[in-house]
């Protein structure tokens, strides 16, 4: 736009006119162009590279279509056909799994530690009596 505006400084009467009315609606379409672009822009997915002044709108814009979409409600109704739970439901169990799930693993894992420690504890003293044993005998 700067480059054609430049040209146009030379040009007078018609001329000037015609490119004057070519310069404004290139700038238009350029514009429209551009803000199109930014809207649809916000409507992708957030990426981990955005700051959250982008991240935030984008979630809720995002949110905001997939929950306004007829297949997003389809879908929900199947899901309670299918399974007798509404995708809310579903979710909040499976949330309820997982939470339940990772309390296992620390169990298992307390439990796996606290076992370990006590054989190390008894391979210490194991280890304590044959050195003693051995200074004995010397």
């Amino acid at each position: 736009l700067i480059a054609n505006g430049y040209k146009n400084v030379k040009l007078s009467g018609p001329a000037l006119a015609k490119a004057n009315k070519d310069f404004a609606e290139s700038a238009l379409k350029k514009g429209a162009t551009t803000i199109t672009e930014s809207l649809l822009s916000m409507t992708k997915e957030p990426d981990g590279d955005d700051p959250l002044t982008i991240a935030i709108p984008k979630i809720l814009i995002n949110s905001f279509f997939k929950m306004t979409s007829p297949s997003y409600w389809v879908n929900d109704v199947l899901a309670k056909a299918v399974t007798g739970e509404t995708m809310d439901q579903a979710h909040r169990r499976i949330k309820k799994d997982q939470r339940r799930m990772i309390e296992q693993l620390r169990t298992q894992r307390k439990k796996m530690l606290e076992e370990v420690e006590s054989e190390m504890k008894k391979a210490t003293a194991d280890y304590s009596k044959v050195r003693r044993l051995q200074t004995n005998i010397k």
